[in-house]
C-alpha cells in the first residue's frame, strides 16, 4: 500500500468504499480527460482487485467505482483473484488485459469506454456484464472460460467481439448493441461451448460467425440486423443447437449459413433475408429435429436451400421467396412430416428433386412465378401422403413431377396454370400415384401424364384446358386402374393424346370430345353408365381421331381456295368436316376397342353397328385392299378395285357379316321377284317342257305356242301354252313359278323344275350383230335365270362361309 502513496482524491475515495463494499462515486458522468480528481491509476486498481495487503481490507462485494478515468494499463494477466469488480462510467486509457487470468466473481463494465478488452484463455468464475459500453477495438477472448453468463447490452464496438473456443456455462445475451468490425465479422463465436441460450435482441451486427459451436440451449434473434462480410451475415455451419433456432423480425443482409447445422428443436425464421445476389439461406446437409417454419412474415431475396437436409418434423414455408433461378431448393432432402407452402409467394423455381416427404405436400393458395420456365420441379421425389395444389394455386411456369411417387392422392382443385402456351403446364410423366388424381384446373399449356401409373382414378371434371397449345392433355402409355372421368367441360377437349393408355373405366359426356384426338392403342375395360354417351357421339369421337397431333394454328388458305373453304364451311359444314378426314389418321384399334367393350357389357346391337361403321369408314377412306408396296401404288390396281367392289357388296348385303339375316331378306326378295317374272312369262307361253318325249309327241301339238311376237302381251293363254295346257299329262312335272324360282336360286337343291322346264329361246342368228340386237322376252327370261343362278351361288357361298366361320368379321 505504501508503494502507491500519495493517493489521489479519487483513489482515497475508492479505498474507503472498498472497505465498506459501497460504490465509489467519483463522478456522475464518464470523464473524457484524466482530471486529477477523477483519475485512478490502473496499478492501484489492480492492487485492490487482487485483494490488497494485510493493511487493506476488501469487502466481499468487491471493488466498485463510478466515473473514474483509469490511467495506464489495467493488467491482470496470469493473475488469480476472488474479488469481483464493477466499473461504471469509467474511461480506460489503455486496454483491459485479462489474458490467462483466473477471476472469481462477476465483472461488470457499465457505461465504460475501453480501447480493447483482452481475455484470452482467462477463467471467469462468474458473469461478465458489458452494459452501455464502448469497445473501440472490440473484445478478444480466445479459448476463455466464463462460469456464468455473458451479457452484452447497449454495447458499441468498433472492433470484433472474438470468442472462438470459449466456454460459457450460462447464456450469451446481446441486446440493443451495435457491433462493427473493419476487416472481418463483428461477432466471432466459432467452436464455442455454451451451456444455455444465445439471445440477440434489437442489435445491429456486422456479420456473426458461429461455426462448429455446441450450444446446449437455443438461438434466439429478435429485431436484429445482421450485415454481411464476404457475403455472409450469419454463419452457423457445423453448429449443434440443443433447442430452438428462432428469428423474429430479423433483418439479415447477407447469407444465412446453416450447412451441416444440427438443431434439436424448432427452426423458425421471420423477417427479411437478403442474400445480396447469393443464396439467402444455405442449409445444405442440415439436421433439424423439430419443425421448420418460415412464416408469413418471412421474406427472402435469394435462394433458400435445404438440399440434403434431414427434417424430422414438418416444414412450413409460408412467406415470400424471390430469387433468380431457383428460389426454394430441397433437392435430396428428407422431411418426415409435411411440406406446407400454403399462401407462399415464390418468384423463382421450387426444387424438390429426389426429395422424400413423409407427410403431405400442401400448396393451398400458393403462387409460383417461374423465371426460367419451371415453377416447381419434383423429379424422382417421394410424397408419403397426399399432395394438394388447391384453393387458388397459381403456377406461372411448368410444374414438373417427372418420375415422382405419390403414396396418397394427387389433387389439383381450383388450380391455375399460366404462362406460355408452347410450354407444358404440368408434366407428370412416369409418375406413380397410389391414390387418385383430381384435375380441376385451368391451364394455358399442355398437361401430361405420359407413362404414368395411377392406382386410383383420374378425374378431370370441370377442367378448362388450353386453347392454343399444340397438345392439351397427353396420357400416352398412362395406366389408370380406376376411372378416367372427363365430365362437365366448359369447352370440348381438343388436341389430346390417349395413345396406348389403359384405364379401368371411361366416364365422359356429350361435351367431352372435340377435334384431333389420338386414340390409337387406347384401352378401357368399361364405359360409365350414368348417363351413357349415345352411340352416334361415340362414332363421332372415333372419327375425330388422328394419328399425330398437328399444329393448333395451321396456315390459312389464301385467295380463291380460302373463299371456297369459307363458303363450304358456311353452306355445308358436315361435308367440309368430312373432307378433312385423312386416311393416314385412321387407326382401327379404337373401333375394335369400343366394339369389344360394348360386347362385354352385353350391348350387342351397338357393338355390331360399331363394326359396320368401321368397315364403312375404311371403305370411304380408301383403305380396303391397300397396295403392299407403297412405292408402286398402281401394281394390282384391278384386283384392288375388284376387292373394294366386293367389299361394298359384302357390306351392302350382310353388313360385313354383322347382320347375316339381311342375306335372307335379299334371298326371299330375289325368290319372289323372279317367281313373279317366271309366272308372267309362263302366262304368255314362254316356258316349255325340256323332255323331247313331250314336246315331240303329236298328241300335245295343241300345247305348242305359235307366236312370232318378240314381246307378247302379258295375258292368259289357255291355248298354245305348255303352262296351262290341259292335254299335258298329270304325270309330268307341273310348272310352278315359286318352285322354279327357288330351284334356280338354290344351286345345291334339285326341285325338278329347272331340269323339266326352260324358256323357249329362238335359234341363234349367224350374224353376231343381229344376234346381239335380238332381244326378245324369251332372251330376257333366260338372262333373268342366269342372273338368279349367279345370285343364288353368291348367296349360298356367302351363307356357307358365314355359318362355317370362314368369313370372319375381322378380315
Amino acid at each position: 500500500m505504501k508503494g502507491f502513496e500519495p493517493l489521489s482524491v479519487a483513489e482515497q475515495q475508492l479505498l474507503a468504499c472498498c472497505n465498506s463494499g459501497q460504490l465509489a462515486r467519483i463522478s456522475k458522468s464518464r470523464p473524457h480527460v484524466p482530471y486529477p480528481i477523477r483519475a485512478i491509476r490502473a496499478e492501484f486498481l489492480r492492487f485492490l482487485i487482487l485483494g490488497g495487503d494485510r493493511d487493506t481490507a476488501i469487502h466481499e462485494r468487491g471493488v466498485r467505482v463510478q466515473g473514474a478515468y483509469i490511467t495506464g494499463v489495467l493488467d491482470l494477466r496470469n493473475s488469480k483473484t476472488s474479488t469481483p469488480f464493477e466499473l461504471r462510467l469509467c474511461t480506460f486509457e489503455q486496454p483491459l488485459n485479462l489474458n490467462e487470468a483466473d477471476i472469481t466473481g462477476t465483472i461488470r463494465l457499465t457505461g465504460c469506454r475501453l480501447p480493447e478488452l483482452l481475455a484470452n484463455r482467462s477463467v471467469l468464475h462468474g458473469d461478465l456484464h458489458l452494459s452501455n459500453t464502448w469497445l473501440e477495438r472490440g473484445l478478444t477472448a480466445w479459448n476463455a472460460s466464463v462460469q456464468g453468463n455473458l451479457i452484452v447490452r447497449k454495447v458499441k464496438s468498433d472492433g470484433a467481439l472474438a470468442l472462438p473456443g470459449t466456454q460459457i456455462s450460462g447464456m450469451l445475451h446481446c441486446s440493443k448493441s451495435s457491433l462493427h468490425a473493419a476487416n472481418g465479422p463483428a461477432l466471432i463465436l466459432n467452436s464455442i461451448t455454451l451451456g444455455s441460450d444465445i439471445h440477440l435482441a434489437d442489435t445491429r451486427i456486422q456479420s456473426l460467425r458461429c461455426q462448429n459451436a455446441t450450444i446446449s440451449g437455443g438461438f434466439r434473434l429478435h429485431a436484429t440486423t445482421l450485415l454481411e462480410h464476404d457475403g455472409v451475415a450469419l454463419d452457423l455451419r457445423g453448429t449443434q443447437l440443443r433447442h430452438n433456432l428462432l428469428m423474429v423480425d430479423a433483418h439479415i443482409q447477407g447469407q444465412l449459413m446453416l450447412a451441416a447445422t444440427r438443431v434439436d428443436g424448432k427452426l423458425s425464421l421471420a423477417g427479411t433475408f437478403d442474400g445480396g445476389g447469393a443464396e439467402a439461406i444455405y442449409a445444405h446437409g442440415a439436421v433439424l429435429q423439430g419443425e421448420v417454419s418460415l412464416s408469413k412474415g418471412f421474406n427472402a431475396k435469394g435462394a433458400v436451400r435445404f438440399s440434403k437436409a434431414q427434417i424430422y418434423d414438418n416444414a412450413e414455408l409460408l412467406g415470400r421467396f424471390e430469387a433468380t433461378g431457383s428460389a426454394i431448393i430441397f433437392d435430396s432432402a428428407k422431411i418426415d412430416g409435411r411440406l406446407n407452402l400454403s399462401r407462399a409467394e415464390v418468384y423463382g423455381e421450387v426444387r424438390l428433386i429426389t426429395t422424400k416427404i413423409g407427410g403431405q405436400l400442401i400448396c393451398k393458395g400458393t403462387q409460383l412465378h417461374a423465371s426460367d420456365g419451371y415453377a416447381l420441379s419434383a423429379d424422382a421425389a417421394t410424397i408419403g401422403r397426399d399432395a394438394h395444389f388447391i384453393s387458388g394455386f397459381v403456377a406461372n411456369g411448368t410444374v414438373r413431377l417427372l418420375c415422382t411417387t405419390f403414396e396418397g392422392d394427387l389433387i389439383f382443385n381450383e388450380a391455375r396454370f399460366d404462362g406460355n402456351s408452347t410450354n407444358r403446364s404440368l408434366n407428370a410423366n412416369q409418375s406413380k400415384v397410389l391414390g387418385k388424381v383430381v384435375l380441376n384446373v385451368q391451364a394455358s399449356g399442355s398437361i401430361a401424364f405420359n407413362d404414368a401409373c395411377i392406382e386410383g382414378e383420374l378425374r378431370c371434371d370441370r377442367s378448362l384446358f388450353a386453347i392454343e397449345a399444340s397438345e392439351t392433355l397427353s396420357l400416352k402409355k398412362t395406366r389408370i386402374k380406376g376411372t378416367l372421368s372427363l365430365l362437365k367441360f366448359t369447352r370440348p377437349l381438343n388436341r389430346a393424346s390417349f395413345e396406348h393408355a389403359q384405364v379401368g373405366r371411361l366416364d365422359d359426356d356429350e361435351r367431352t370430345w372435340g377435334e384431333q384426338i389420338v386414340l390409337n392403342g387406347f384401352k378401357y375395360d368399361a364405359l360409365a353408365a350414368n348417363p351413357p354417351l349415345t352411340l352416334n357421339r361415340r362414332l363421332k369421337w372415333l372419327r375425330s381421331q388422328v394419328a399425330v397431333l398437328r399444329a393448333s394454328n395451321p396456315p390459312e388458305p389464301s385467295g380463291r381456295c380460302q373463299r371456297l373453304a369459307r363458303w363450304l364451311d358456311k353452306r355445308w359444314p358436315a361435308i367440309r368436316k368430312a373432307s378433312t378426314r385423312r386416311a393416314e389418321d385412321f387407326r382401327p384399334q379404337p373401333w375394335w376397342q369400343l366394339k369389344q367393350v360394348l360386347e362385354d357389357s352385353a350391348h350387342f346391337a351397338e357393338a355390331r353397328r360399331v363394326g359396320i361403321e368401321l368397315e364403312t369408314e375404311r371403305r370411304k377412306l380408301g383403305l380396303v385392299d391397300q397396295p403392299l408396296d407403297p412405292e408402286r401404288p398402281n401394281k394390282g390396281l384391278l384386283s384392288r378395285l375388284l376387292s373394294r367392289r366386293l367389299h361394298w357388296a359384302y357390306g351392302h348385303f350382310t353388313s360385313y357379316g354383322y347382320r347375316p339375316i339381311r342375306l335372307f331378306h335379299y334371298f326371299f326378295g330375289t325368290w319372289l321377284v323372279c317367281a313373279l317374272i317366271y309366272w308372267a312369262a309362263a302366262l304368255v307361253g314362254i316356258f316349255a317342257p325340256t323332255d323331247p318325249r313331250i314336246y315331240q309327241n303329236p298328241a300335245y301339238q295343241a300345247c305348242r305356242p305359235n307366236n312370232s311376237e318378240a314381246w307378247p302381251p302379258i295375258e292368259v293363254r289357255t291355248k298354245e301354252n305348255w303352262y296351262l295346257c290341259s292335254d299335258l299329262p298329270a304325270e309330268y312335272t307341273g310348272f310352278s313359278p315359286l318352285a322354279y324360282s327357288l330351284d334356280v336360286l338354290m344351286p345345291f337343291v334339285d326341285l325338278k323344275q329347272e331340269t323339266d322346264w326352260a324358256p323357249l329361246v329362238p335359234t341363234p342368228n349367224a350374224d353376231p350383230e343381229q344376234e346381239f340386237r335380238a332381244l326378245t322376252a324369251q332372251h330376257a327370261v333366260r338372262l333373268v335365270i342366269w342372273l338368279q343362278t349367279l345370285i343364288g351361288w353368291g348367296i349360298g357361298l356367302l351363307a356357307a362361309a358365314i355359318i362355317s366361320g370362314l368369313a370372319r368379321k375381322t378380315e
